[in-house]
């Protein structure tokens, strides 16, 4: 029951992403749809077509910086902050309530969307790479974008949060669309050089 259980949820995960790469990859779609039409085995021989490297060293730099600097730094200095405004009268409580949600969140959210891009950029897989896009653009970009301007923040907040957006998010959603189209069209074109290999 349990093995069962498990195998709906991955299931379930791996179409979420599949439908996520859709949406957001057009070509990616085509590349699904012709794969499906000619089965697994003309998927797994474009896989195995090609030795080439498709992963994106820049995402990989960016998402390795942001995992072993920038969010520990990031969780320390907002914890605290949390905990100093929690202490102290002058700020209101949907400021404090806020930052004590917010922060926890962000964080969970912020483990989620770098297991994707990792897993995704290494594993050149376009869904996991565009669940990575995804989280990036939502909900993280407005949870830091509210904790850097709403009404109370200090000016550690502000400062933090912008640099985080400026040297990790930002940065990311460009290498993240970069690095899925190029996995897009490598794929693709391995996959329609096997099926002319296999049709003759």
């Amino acid at each position: 029951m349990t093995v069962q259980h498990h195998n709906s949820a991955a299931s379930l995960y791996r179409t979420g992403l599949e439908h996520t790469a859709k949406r957001l990859f057009p070509s990616y779609r085509n590349l699904a749809d012709a794969a499906s039409a000619n089965g697994d085995h003309g998927r797994r021989t474009a896989d195995d077509h090609s030795s080439e490297i498709l992963s994106n060293l820049y995402l990989q730099i960016l998402l390795f910086c942001n995992v072993w600097f920038m969010l520990p730094v990031w969780a320390i200095g907002m914890t605290i902050t949390a905990v100093w405004k929690a202490s102290h009268d002058t700020y209101s409580t949907s400021s404090k309530l806020g930052t004590i949600v917010l922060v926890p969140t962000f964080a969970l959210i912020e483990c989620s969307r770098l297991y994707l891009g990792y897993k995704g950029n290494l594993h050149e897989k376009v869904p996991e790479v565009a669940g990575h896009l995804l989280l990036t653009v939502f909900p993280q970009l407005f949870i830091v974008f509210y904790l850097a301007a709403a009404g109370q923040a200090t000016g550690f907040e502000t400062a933090i949060n912008i640099l985080y957006v400026l040297l990790f998010l930002l940065p990311q959603i460009v290498a993240a669309v970069i690095a899925a189209r190029g996995l897009v069209r490598a794929q693709s074109a391995r996959f329609f050089l096997t099926a002319h290999e296999v049709a003759q």
